[in-house]
């Protein structure tokens, strides 16, 4: 059944990272404090946040970029 499993070769960009890429430079540096402020900021509330603003991330993204388990 799974003999023609085969690894991903490429893994996507982070959408974090591609978010943070489209922002000016004041909104990139209050992403980057949002994220690194989980007190203040939890995932969901921030991916909620972030989606009301136009921009579609989802609370795993931000918890695997926090966790440094994403591909940036």
């Amino acid at each position: 059944m799974l003999e023609d499993l085969t690894p991903q070769t490429t893994r996507p960009n982070c959408k974090i990272r591609t978010i943070l890429g489209e922002l000016d430079d004041a909104d990139k540096e209050r992403l980057i404090g949002f994220l690194k402020d989980s007190d203040t900021w939890s995932a969901n509330g921030l991916a909620k946040a972030l989606t009301d603003k136009n921009l579609k991330v989802g609370a795993n993204t931000i918890q695997k970029h926090r966790y440094g388990t994403c591909s940036c």
